[in-house]
């Protein structure tokens, strides 16, 4: 069966604990077998009887509920949406115990008499009474999409199945305080024991009513396996993002959108600088790459309109500002951005600016003080390797003994402060800089450093949960450590960790540190896999969205959460070009030898 994007067969996905094949296979029959059954209702019946959609919708759904995955259950109820081209038109939930055809006959019977080309169809069994109270907001988040959730309270109820919750972006949470506004009781009234709180299991599809095709889903999108992975793959997607960048970018003013959220259809208002510039950024790595006359006129035009917006002065010194803050990552970011533009003469101001301040804020100690003459000095994880970043750039076109000495100083110190506190955020940006002057300099020390680093944060981040076994295979591959205390696992943390084992891996290739090269492509090629899973790819994974230009190439933040941010995009994009240009065919396999 071909996939979403039009070149893979979906076969099994390598996930310790996990064996999907089962029903993958019985996914892939149910579209031949539902071709053969339309096949057959013609040869049966006058050539010029058309079936109706009610026929056409069973024939699709038939192989997965007599032999496949849906055979052993007896499905209790229907949440069925009705959509144009991603706009909602109509939504009607059925139960009854009888049989699944019947509850597909009932639904399809209620919708309005409209125009619409995609059917949703989200059948409920399990239903299991589930403990309340809620503890918080963020209760059952990993089980949005996968299960249902239906609250009862005297003679009213709310319902969300899977495809429900994860198009509108709902946590149980939130869902019983729209229950609650709506039938005007208190949200402590009704977050309590006495309130009848159940949880159910989902079979879901995406049903095209215009070529009568049938796709099962997982948690509203389609299952990536490691067999999707190659170069071409890879290739594709590396494209789609860059799209993301590029369509969302405005034409005549060159600001590109921060974050959207799908379920309502809205840009946020909210902003981050550093984001911004490391977009910026990655639009001239896209620029210079493709040449593209739109994409390199619109790279100029975002570099343009971030600068004359956020960028300040104080005598020699200059700055980003936005929100009172004067980042140091922003001013690295910024002056990398403008390095790596092809019209950076017409921001020497600027750079001279931005350059003058990283060098201010650095310490002979090696350390950086992280806000620009403010007192604030924190977030250390972050902002001094993100200038080093710059700096290393920097280094790579314009040698200096002066600069690279402060380098290294100031990797002795931030390698001493990693490990007293240690944390995962940390590591990429040190290693992408490090490995740029460690290829100027061969330093041993930056070499250790990069193995150190890596080392600690596959077994940290991927291989202790996988050790432990995922909660859902969509999670396989994601970088998440959920005993460690660092923070929620993040599409932009993804992409960022991608960034960093991709210069890893080629430090461990150039020295032929075999073992650790392999550790590393393996630990890739699964962040591959989740990067890949969170993507809105195709029609079918925005079977909810109207605004498609808002969401096509875009990543969600998790599985769970369908928000898209903008360095969702940026650093699974820059790391892709990164594995792109340094993968082999076969280094895209999962289980290569």
């Amino acid at each position: 069966m071909l996939d979403r994007k039009g070149t893979r067969v979906i076969r099994h996905l390598h996930v310790d604990g996990y064996s999907m094949t089962t029903f993958w296979a019985f996914c892939r029959s149910t579209i031949l077998f539902s071709a053969l059954l339309l096949s057959l209702s013609g040869c049966v019946t006058t050539p010029k009887k058309t079936l109706t959609l009610e026929q056409r919708v069973v024939a699709s759904l038939e192989p997965y509920f007599t032999q496949g995955p849906g055979a052993d259950t007896q499905v209790t109820s229907l949440q069925l949406h009705s959509r144009r081209n991603g706009e909602l038109l109509a939504e009607t939930t059925i139960k009854d115990n009888t049989d699944w055809r019947n509850l597909v006959t009932q639904a399809l019977a209620t919708l309005p008499d409209q125009d619409y080309n995609q059917l949703t169809l989200c059948f409920g069994y399990n239903y299991t009474l589930t403990r309340m109270p809620l503890k918080s907001p963020s209760s059952y988040q990993t089980a949005i999409g996968v299960k249902g959730f239906e609250f009862h309270y005297e003679d009213k109820s709310i319902n969300y199945c899977g495809l429900k919750s994860v198009s509108q972006n709902q946590t149980p949470w939130r869902m019983l305080t729209l229950f609650a506004k709506a039938i005007d009781v208190s949200l402590a009234k009704l977050n309590t024991a006495d309130i009848p709180f159940y949880t159910y299991d989902n079979h879901q599809f995406y049903f095209d009513v215009n070529t009568g095709k049938a796709t099962p889903l997982y948690r509203g999108n389609q299952l990536v396996t490691y067999d999707d992975i190659s170069k071409t793959s890879v290739n594709a997607m590396s494209e789609r993002l860059a799209g993301w960048l590029i369509n969302n970018t405005d034409p005549a003013t060159g600001e590109t959108a921060y974050k959207y959220w799908p379920g309502p259809a809205k840009f946020s208002t909210s902003n981050n600088m550093i984001r911004q510039f490391m977009a910026s950024y990655a639009m001239q790595v896209w620029a210079n790459r493709t040449q593209e006359p739109k994409a390199v006129e619109l790279a100029h035009k975002n570099l343009t309109f971030n600068l004359s917006t956020y960028y300040k002065t104080d005598g020699e010194i200059g700055f980003i500002e936005y929100s009172k803050k004067r980042k140091l990552g922003a001013a690295g970011l910024a002056a990398l951005s403008i390095f790596t533009s092809k019209q950076a003469d017409e921001f020497t101001a600027q750079f001279n600016g931005l350059v003058n301040a990283i060098q201010e804020q650095w310490q002979p100690t090696g350390a950086f003080r992280t806000f620009i003459r403010q007192e604030r000095n924190d977030l250390h994880n972050f902002y001094p390797g993100e200038a080093m970043f710059f700096w290393a750039y920097w280094l790579e076109q314009q040698p200096d003994d002066v600069l690279t000495q402060q380098f290294l100083t100031s990797a002795r110190y931030y390698m001493d402060w990693h490990f007293a506190h240690r944390n995962p955020a940390f590591v990429p940006w040190h290693t992408q800089a490090y490995y740029k002057v460690w290829q100027q300099t061969g330093d041993p020390f930056l070499q250790s450093s990069i193995f150190t680093m890596n080392d600690w944060l596959i077994e940290k981040l991927q291989s202790i949960e996988e050790q432990e076994g995922y909660d859902y295979p969509d999670f396989a591959g994601r970088f998440y450590y959920p005993k460690g205390g660092y923070g929620p696992p993040h599409a932009s943390a993804t992409g960022v960790y991608l960034e960093g084992l991709a210069d890893a891996w080629a430090l461990a290739k150039a020295v032929n540190d075999t073992k650790r090269q392999e550790a590393y492509r393996q630990a890739i090629i699964k962040g591959i896999r989740h990067a890949m899973q969170l993507e809105f790819a195709d029609d079918i994974d925005m079977f909810y969205i109207a605004n498609k230009q808002a969401a096509a190439g875009g990543l969600r933040s998790r599985v769970y959460n369908n928000e898209i941010r903008m360095d969702n995009i940026q650093h699974n994009l820059l790391a892709l070009i990164k594995i792109l240009d340094r993968f082999d065919e076969k280094d895209f396999e999962m289980l290569a030898n």
